[in-house]
């Protein structure tokens, strides 16, 4: 377990603790707790912990941005000026400029145009297998 999650964890802890004050002989610490209630307050520090994560920064989402873009599978790329860009994925997938268009737009149309050649290619194997038996 991690420090920032035993942190959060203690702090669950203390606010549900003050809560029951009128009860006596409740723990100092949740890792006096029995493990099963342990691994319940650290499910619940992971998960508030994931909720207030920061976002990217703009410097991160760039380095992850030229990294997919350079290794997304595509020849004939553009990016001599600074640009991402790729004639392909506008084929492919109906965006081109890997540099502007949001992450969460690359990342939905990429899944969209990947099933659709799923699809393709399957449909194309059942025809050639229809028309050889």
């Amino acid at each position: 377990m991690e420090l920032k999650e035993k942190q959060v964890c203690q702090e669950l802890y203390e606010v549900w603790k003050g809560a029951k004050e009128d009860e006596d002989g409740w723990p100092e610490s949740f890792t006096e707790l029995p493990e099963k209630h342990q691994h319940e307050y650290l499910l619940t520090a992971q998960r508030i912990l994931r909720l207030t994560k920061p976002p990217l920064l703009a410097d991160e989402e760039m380095i992850l941005r030229r990294i997919a873009w350079i290794n997304h599978g595509h020849q004939g790329m553009y990016g001599d000026d600074g640009e991402m860009q790729c004639a392909a994925c506008l084929r492919e997938y109906g965006f081109y400029d890997w540099k502007r268009t949001p992450i969460v737009e690359i990342e939905s149309k990429m899944a969209d145009g990947n099933i659709r050649k799923l699809w393709k290619n399957r449909n194309e194997e059942r025809q050639d297998y229809e028309c050889h038996r």
